[in-house]
């Protein structure tokens, strides 16, 4: 898949921002992320990948949010939930959640292995790409 230069541009920044945050960024399962999602209502969750990948296959209720838009949304993201984030494979929730974590925001999550191991440990019905 082809990265345009803006994406190209969002994606070095957050990395550059990973380096001294990573540390910081809880990490769920997805098993944890559905426990969490059926029981609690301070939550928000975001999917940061592209509307494309999203169209293939979502999580139910998840807020679609492409992570090279999260800088320009970041006053729509509420400041009282846990953010928990998600993509594919974790790569770009993992980035996204370091980059959150370094504009202030504290309560952040992100799901390991993405909608692919969610696919695998919750909800086989989720396609696979």
């Amino acid at each position: 898949m082809a990265m345009v230069s803006g994406t190209r541009r969002t994606v070095q920044t957050l990395s550059t921002i990973n380096a001294s945050h990573a540390t910081m960024l809880s990490n769920l399962t997805p098993a944890e992320i559905r426990d969490a999602l059926a029981t609690r209502t301070d939550l928000l969750l975001v999917d940061v990948r592209e509307p494309a990948e999203y169209a293939i296959a979502h999580i139910e209720g998840a807020t679609l949010m492409p992570m090279q838009t999260i800088p320009e949304q970041l006053a729509t993201l509420p400041r009282d939930k846990e953010i928990i984030l998600h993509c594919h494979h974790g790569m770009r929730s993992e980035m996204a959640g370091n980059f959150l974590l370094a504009q202030g925001f504290s309560r952040v999550s992100h799901m390991v292995g993405g909608i692919d191991r969610w696919s695998d440990d919750v909800d086989p019905a989720i396609a696979k790409y």
